[in-house]
């Protein structure tokens, strides 16, 4: 009885989450960012509006090809399958995650933070399970935002160092540079540009550059006082507010870790009607805070 629970448990879920995506698609609606990856991807990785390193575009690129209605609803059921192994590898609750604001936005949008969420979830799994192979997979999806999960590339590699780490990232940039050329310095020039000056399209959301990058001096000097969870939540956190733009929708990121007080924050959609900021301060500084309150206690 439980198995078949489970089954059905499982079964209802999809029949769900592709009844959302399959309704969408049948409306013609949603899917608007994956026409700005399809321009990047037929223009050498680079566009106006998206800021993506090139070498996703390259490895989705037979996706691209496709018409456009048809890669959006393919993207989509990528995007519920790293959901789904998102609270595999995490065990979050998978009505929670699916139901979850920014899940569901990010299904409409087709936007990439659902795979760098995975990322986030499979890197963790790997460093606790000592899966250095896993843990590059994991890093080709954590680099698809840096300005939402660079640095908590570094971090990961740190926990879980290995060379065989390094195998899956660097097939996926000579991939990439064999498709587009040595992109690096082109887009990233076209990443600044876009986000500087008075008519910047990246400019605002979740960033607070520079006052943002005062963040990282708490963690740096008292990274002690953190355990491994919440010095993963604070990085991101410090990355976000480091950036000059974010968009709210990827607080989904901290929805890859393990269950804490921060996933239950960011499944609900306070990012529509306030400003998170403050929240994201909060992740960063909160371990210490609660350091000292218990050492002036005891």
């Amino acid at each position: 009885m439980a198995r078949r629970a489970i089954s059905l448990g499982t079964f209802t879920w999809f029949a769900i989450a592709l009844g959302y995506v399959c309704s969408y698609q049948l409306l013609g609606v949603g899917g608007y960012e994956w026409a700005l990856f399809r321009n990047a991807a037929f223009n050498g990785g680079l566009a106006a509006r998206v800021a993506n390193p090139p070498y996703i575009f390259a490895l989705f690129y037979p996706l691209f090809l496709l018409p456009l209605r048809v890669g959006i609803f393919i993207y989509s059921l990528i995007g519920i399958g790293a959901v789904f192994a998102t609270h595999r590898l995490t065990g979050l609750n998978k009505w929670l995650l699916l139901l979850s604001f920014p899940i569901v936005q990010n299904l409409f949008s087709a936007q990439l933070d659902t795979l760098s969420m995975l990322g986030v979830a499979l890197g963790w799994w790997a460093i606790q399970q000592k899966r250095p192979y896993h843990l590059g997979l994991a890093l080709v999806l954590l680099g698809i935002k840096p300005h939402v999960t660079g640095i908590l590339i570094i971090a990961y590699l740190v926990w879980g160092w290995h060379p065989a780490a390094l195998l899956a990232p660097t097939l996926a940039l000579l991939y990439s540079f064999a498709f587009y050329g040595f992109w690096i310095p082109g887009w990233l020039e076209s990443a600044v540009g876009q986000s500087s000056g008075s008519a910047a399209f990246f400019n605002g959301g979740l960033g607070a550059f520079p006052y943002g990058l005062l963040l990282w001096l708490p963690i740096l000097l008292g990274r002690q006082l953190y355990s491994r969870l919440q010095l993963a939540n604070a990085v991101t956190a410090a990355t976000m507010l480091s950036m000059p733009y974010v968009g709210s929708y990827s607080v989904q990121a901290f929805l890859g870790l393990p269950l804490s007080w921060v996933s239950y924050l960011f499944m609900l959609p306070v990012y529509m009607v306030l400003d998170v900021r403050p929240l994201l301060i909060l992740i960063v500084l909160y371990p210490l805070a609660h350091f000292f309150v218990d050492r002036s206690t005891t």
